[in-house]
């Protein structure tokens, strides 16, 4: 696995480098959206032909078909460590775990717990590691961003008018048991009507309960721990703050500085997602996010990924919550209406 995991960060960035070398309106949503309209201005009425090199495809598809080749071989003779399901399990029983430790204030044992699926199912390293680093630039790191330079720009302003920085707070929502409930039964609700309030494939009630529960366990989970580790240490959300960005759309502007100068978060998503199929790989990590046939709002995260896979978010949104005092990235305004997206978006539409 170790020999593995290297061979899996060697064709990563190999196709995170034949990403940066193709033209930018190909990796970022805004700089296409930005060209067709320069292009409609100037060639108004006329077809708009956006061209590049096959080359690029070519040496991304035969990457990734040597590493499938690759990986059977490495693994052809190996004998599983556990039957799939008993993975499962194992993976499913440590999240409950982690449940059980965060609600006892235990931060340390938590995360010690959550590491130990890189022993259970090893790829889930590389997987988890690489999708932090897809996420993380402009998305998270965007939410801190705004969030603190926000907080310190209103202390100064309070205290120019001899206000204490305390008024911040009057304002704010803390995160408690009760907060926590609330959370889970507002983002069920929201999963209840995209699925029978929209226009959505017809699915028996079995079904439907089947993809709720298995959607609960591999995606809710995961904001389950980290809001009870937050109510631990009585971490509030400024609301005064959370309306100024939302308002200024301030994270939205530093996610797209991220995108113009680093990756747009697609960019590296899109290698990251074709490795996790690769075989052996897939089974560690991201089959848990297509472990049901089709899907529906129950199955949503953030973005679409699942329970292995959120190793390295936790530990930053962790590391940011008690040591900066920064609310969990779901409150973000913008984060919020990616995850009602993603809801939207798994709600498979009717044939």
């Amino acid at each position: 696995y170790i020999r593995g995991t290297w061979l899996l960060l060697q064709i990563y960035f190999e196709q995170v480098k034949i990403i940066w070398d193709l033209p930018k309106w190909m990796t970022n949503p805004d700089a296409l959206q930005k060209l067709l309209l320069e292009k409609e201005t100037k060639e108004s009425g006329s077809v708009i032909e956006l061209k590049v090199k096959k080359k690029f495809a070519d040496r991304s598809n035969k990457s990734v078909n040597d590493a499938k080749l690759m990986f059977r071989k490495l693994h052809a003779n190996e004998k599983e460590m556990f039957e799939y399901k008993t993975q499962l399990y194992m993976l499913i029983a440590l999240r409950f775990a982690c449940i059980v430790t965060a609600y006892q204030a235990k931060l340390g044992l938590t995360l010690a717990l959550s590491a130990v699926q890189f022993l259970i199912a090893p790829y889930s390293l590389f997987v988890s590691g690489t999708l932090a680093l897809a996420l993380i630039p402009p998305i998270y790191a965007s939410h801190y961003m705004s969030y603190i330079s926000l907080r310190i720009i209103l202390d100064k302003l309070f205290s120019v008018v001899g206000l204490n920085s305390d008024w911040l707070n009057v304002f704010a929502v803390t995160i408690d048991v009760k907060f926590v409930i609330g959370f889970i039964l507002v983002d069920q609700l929201l999963c209840i009507f995209c699925h029978f309030f929209m226009p959505s494939k017809e699915m028996s009630l079995k079904e439907t309960l089947t993809h709720a529960v298995w959607g609960f366990i591999n995606t809710k989970t995961y904001h389950i721990v980290i809001l009870l580790l937050m109510q631990n240490i009585n971490l509030e959300i400024p609301l005064f703050v959370w309306f100024i960005d939302s308002q200024l759309a301030l994270t939205d502007k530093i996610s797209k500085v991220f995108s113009r100068y680093f990756f747009h978060w697609l960019g590296l998503f899109y290698p990251q997602h074709r490795l996790a199929h690769l075989p052996k790989v897939y089974e560690h990590a991201h089959k848990l996010h297509h472990y049901l046939h089709g899907t529906n709002s129950f199955d949503a995260h953030i973005y679409g990924n699942g329970l292995p896979e959120e190793f390295f978010l936790l530990c930053i949104e962790v590391f940011f919550g008690v040591y900066f005092r920064v609310p969990p990235a779901i409150f973000n305004a913008l984060i919020m209406q990616h995850s009602i997206d993603n809801k939207i978006g798994h709600t498979q539409k009717p044939q």
